[in-house]
């Protein structure tokens, strides 16, 4: 079976590329717009990693997060800001007290690959 991995953004053309090349190297990426969609996605497949953008239309990613971690059946998803250099430092502070870790949007596609697969790798 695939490894599979969601990816809650709200900008689906922001992370294309990297998606494009996590498909290629056999990840099953899943996407949702928003946190609300994510919800509905966790409860059907159940991922081993979640990369969140920081940015989300109406529910927040912290308030998102926090519901996970809070659920005993999704506690155990492995977290993972999608943080971008220039964002906001407090809402960056308070994600990395919540999620399991963080990656750099801005990081080229294979080093991407390489982080997201170590956290994977630890999961699975």
């Amino acid at each position: 079976m695939k490894e599979q991995v969601l990816i809650v953004n709200s900008n689906s053309e922001t992370l294309k590329s990297a998606v494009d090349f996590f498909e290629l190297k056999g990840i099953d990426v899943r996407r949702a717009a928003d946190a609300e969609t994510a919800l509905y996605i966790v409860t059907i497949i159940q991922p081993p990693v979640i990369l969140i953008d920081m940015v989300l239309p109406r529910m927040d990613s912290i308030t998102f997060a926090k519901i996970l971690k809070n659920d005993v059946d999704t506690s155990n998803i492995i977290i993972l800001a999608l943080i971008d250099i220039n964002g906001n430092a407090q809402q960056k502070k308070s994600m990395m007290n919540i999620c399991d870790g963080y990656i750099n949007k801005s990081m080229d596609n294979e080093n991407f690959y390489r982080k997201l697969t170590s956290y994977l790798n630890n999961k699975c």
